[in-house]
């Protein structure tokens, strides 16, 4: 939250449970999904993939979590 203090097109929303997926989408090319959301994420496997049915999956998903979630 520091961060976005001092970046102007930095912008953080909350969601009111905790996620099913925890999600990286880089530059609309690629994708990193973690398996295990609640695991600590270095001992976590992982999924990283250019498909364009994953990436639009995933582009899908975060889109829905960003509407309903809460700006404070």
């Amino acid at each position: 939250m520091q961060l976005c203090k001092f970046t102007p097109n930095c912008k953080l929303k909350f969601i009111l449970t905790h996620p099913k997926t925890v999600l990286g989408i880089y530059d609309q090319k690629e994708v990193f999904m973690v398996i295990d959301p609640k695991g600590a994420l270095q001992d976590s496997p992982a999924v990283w993939s250019t498909t364009p049915s994953i990436l639009s999956l995933a582009q899908d998903f975060f889109e829905f979590l960003w509407t309903t979630a809460i700006e404070l």
